[in-house]
């Protein structure tokens, strides 16, 4: 899944850019879907492309979940972002498909 327009703290120190995205991811999946810490299944998350300082547009959150349940709460709940409030509100989702795939959804 890709998340877009969530803040990216600027500083140099990685360990401290990687804190902030999961502390954002954790708060969200709690507070927005309902998703506990402890389940959330959050496998691994970065962001894409390069950073540059000069321009003010976060760049994209890469999250990869350990199963797809936990993607599925949170795709199936999308309208949860509607009534969000800040910092969650105006951040929007994407399903993350290899060029050229189709999404298959369940029937």
């Amino acid at each position: 899944m890709v998340i877009y327009k969530v803040h990216e703290v600027v500083t140099d120190n990685v360990s401290d850019r990687i804190a902030s995205d999961l502390a954002f991811l954790t708060e969200m999946l709690d507070t927005v879907f309902g998703i506990k810490p402890e389940t959330n299944g959050v496998a691994k998350a970065f962001r894409l492309g390069r950073r540059d300082d000069s321009k003010n547009a976060p760049r994209p959150l890469l999250v990869e979940f350990s199963s797809l349940e936990a993607k599925e709460a949170v795709m199936s709940n999308l309208k949860n972002l509607r009534d969000a409030t800040p910092p969650f509100k105006g951040i929007s989702l994407a399903h993350d498909l290899p060029h050229g795939k189709v999404l298959k959804l369940r029937e």
